[in-house]
């Protein structure tokens, strides 16, 4: 088994513990050092668990949120209805 790829719920609860975060430059800093961590075991893609299968307007108020998670190197790990297709470029 390959340990390349992680899927990630440990910033399950800081994420979306208290709702939507606000604080972007926290999320990359977090995701950030869940990269670092985890890089020296041949880690490439760490795919972080976001809020999903939720009514569109929560999905789409989470659009910040999973861009900052991309800029900071992971990747995000959720199901979406077919129907949000601006969510599917992820």
């Amino acid at each position: 088994m390959s340990n390349q790829t992680l899927y990630y719920r440990g910033l399950y609860g800081f994420l979306w513990g208290s709702g939507i975060p606000t604080d972007l430059a926290a999320v990359k800093q977090k995701v950030s050092e869940v990269a670092a961590f985890t890089a020296p075991y041949g880690t490439q893609a760490v795919y972080h668990y976001v809020i999903d299968e939720g009514e569109a307007e929560v999905l789409v108020a989470q659009i910040p949120v999973w861009e900052a998670i991309h800029t900071a190197g992971g990747k995000v790990n959720a199901g979406v209805a077919t129907t949000m297709p601006r969510l599917l470029t992820w």
